[in-house]
């Protein structure tokens, strides 16, 4: 849900007891990312406030003592032994879901500020060995040119961002989400000065449900890839599951905050199978005639 919803509150506060159950065993190891269900698809400073407002009101940070200075609550560096650890904000470099997005004001404004932010890290701090980012959304899944999408990077925003930690010449690790799948894989690029450069791109799934997109448990870059092109997420709701389990493109409409809904008819028996738990036959939700998932 989003920040400035409703149930995005409920959903903060649930989290928050959560977490505070977990008692002192994860102090000073919490570092916040905030993706599209905190911020909104489309960035902008009404959410960004909301967001902060209540995460720095929290108990949970990392050690303070490792920070970088120049971090701030959306985007932040630390040193972890022999690591230069970022954690970014990736709805600052997706574009998708019309012109809306592209256009927006607050999100280019924030993009130019993580890019500074990242440029003044790496040019202030040379003693590390390799570089690890945690962001939401992944930058590619299978190819750094493939088209931008509702689960990867705008593809100029993608380039120019990757081009700087690139250009360190040490290996680089990915570790993302969004997609609600795992994907895994590997790439090798060449900086400028000739070094070859190693980098992969973990995607993990989603604490809530895995999306079985297409009918598939486990995913290849490539056929990740397929999914994350789709323009948004309800598109690509409508192409990997709808259309996997017969539902008519007329029964699906995008509703508020982006959840979808299923008119009267528009499925068939069996549609829920894709929220089963892997080898258990109870689906987690059944869709219901006129109501939301």
């Amino acid at each position: 849900a989003g920040a400035g919803s409703t149930l995005g509150e409920q959903q903060r506060n649930d989290l928050v007891t959560d977490l505070k159950k977990a008692g002192s065993k994860f102090a000073n190891k919490w570092v916040m990312t905030g993706g599209n269900h905190d911020l909104g698809d489309v960035v902008d400073g009404a959410n960004l406030k909301i967001y902060q407002d209540f995460w720095s009101k929290q108990p949970f940070k990392f050690d303070p003592d490792k920070v970088l200075a120049g971090s701030t609550f959306w985007y932040s560096a630390m040193k972890v032994q022999s690591q230069l650890v970022f954690s970014l904000t990736s709805q600052f470099y997706w574009t998708g879901g019309g012109v809306a997005a592209a256009s927006n004001d607050d999100r280019a404004k924030y993009a130019k500020l993580q890019d500074e932010f990242i440029d003044d890290i790496l040019a202030k701090n040379k003693d590390f060995n390799s570089i690890v980012i945690l962001t939401h959304i992944p930058p590619f899944m299978a190819d750094i040119d493939e088209t931008h999408g509702w689960a990867n990077w705008n593809l100029e925003l993608r380039k120019n961002t990757l081009s700087k930690f690139i250009e360190q010449g040490k290996p680089i690790t990915f570790v993302t989400g969004h997609f609600h799948g795992t994907v895994y894989s590997e790439h090798t690029f060449q900086s400028k000065s000739g070094a070859t450069v190693p980098m992969q791109i973990i995607v993990t799934t989603a604490v809530g449900t895995t999306i079985h997109w297409g009918g598939n448990e486990d995913f290849t870059p490539a056929t990740a890839a397929q999914v994350a092109e789709a323009p948004t997420g309800f598109e690509a709701f409508k192409t990997f599951i709808g259309n996997n389990f017969g539902l008519k493109d007329s029964s699906i409409e995008k509703a508020a905050f982006g959840v979808i809904k299923f008119n009267s008819g528009g499925f068939n028996k069996g549609a829920s199978a894709w929220m089963s738990p892997k080898g258990q036959s109870t689906p987690i939700h059944t869709f219901t005639a006129d109501k939301h998932v």
